[in-house]
């Protein structure tokens, strides 16, 4: 009858309402700088203090870390170290997983956060620099590789007085090992180096900005979403003086 049915609705809303899932997850999206996921559940799942509680989720990551729980309603995963950049890791709940009153959960089954593509965390010369070659060479350090042909295709120089977009190229080869070991000192306090040269030559004394521009990628397709902009500006020209 209608009034059954209708009873039975509400009773599998109620109990839909009363099974235990994650209230809470973070981080989920893109975030840098992660050392630690923590999820929050609706009911108690293990008892206070339980070494011995399973892990209520499977994680796929490349890096390392260890799960434990903070208190009977939430469980932690903590990062060996802070993720890198371009790196993806997501959390299933486990179909065996149960609650502290041994029932199974509901809800949202998986989450999932990224670290965003390669990103330039330091310079040289260091941003702000007023002192630019007009045909500077750039030393990036990036929190993570990023692919040749993406930088290529995605980074670019903007200076004073040209009204165009200059592309890039980077250098490779003997010319890349030439002027990384003229900076040693960056290239041993920095895991991943990239040098690159605006494709032409810059103008004396004027704004420039080498712009790090979205699109560009890690080797596993992660990529940037937003533009990453490193001011500067070239030296004057070389005047002399004979008085």
């Amino acid at each position: 009858s209608r009034v059954f049915s209708i009873l039975a609705l509400s009773l599998y809303a109620q109990a839909a309402l009363a099974q235990t899932s994650v209230l809470a997850f973070s981080p989920e999206g893109a975030v840098k700088g992660v050392r630690q996921v923590t999820a929050r559940f609706s009911n108690q799942m293990v008892a206070f203090g339980d070494p011995r509680a399973p892990d209520p989720f499977s994680v796929d990551c490349s890096e390392k870390g260890k799960g434990r729980w903070i208190d009977g309603a939430t469980w932690s995963y903590d990062f060996e170290r802070d993720v890198p950049g371009a790196v993806a890791c997501s959390f299933r709940l486990r179909s065996e997983a149960r609650d502290l009153a041994g029932q199974p959960l509901g809800g949202q089954g998986v989450f999932a956060f990224h670290t965003g593509g390669p990103s330039v965390v330091r310079s040289l010369p260091g941003e702000g620099s007023t002192q630019l070659d007009e045909q500077q060479v750039f030393l990036l350090a990036l929190d993570a590789p990023a692919t040749t042909a993406s930088i290529e295709r995605h980074a670019w120089c903007r200076a004073g007085g040209i009204n165009e977009k200059i592309g890039v190229r980077v250098l490779a080869g003997e010319e890349r090992a030439r002027m990384l070991a003229l900076r040693k000192d960056f290239v041993d306090r920095n895991r991943t180096v990239v040098a690159l040269q605006c494709r032409r030559t810059l103008p004396a004394a004027t704004d420039m900005a080498l712009v790090w521009g979205k699109g560009i990628a890690a080797p596993n397709g992660i990529a940037i979403d937003t533009d990453q902009e490193l001011a500067y500006r070239t030296r004057p020209d070389f005047h002399l003086t004979l008085r």
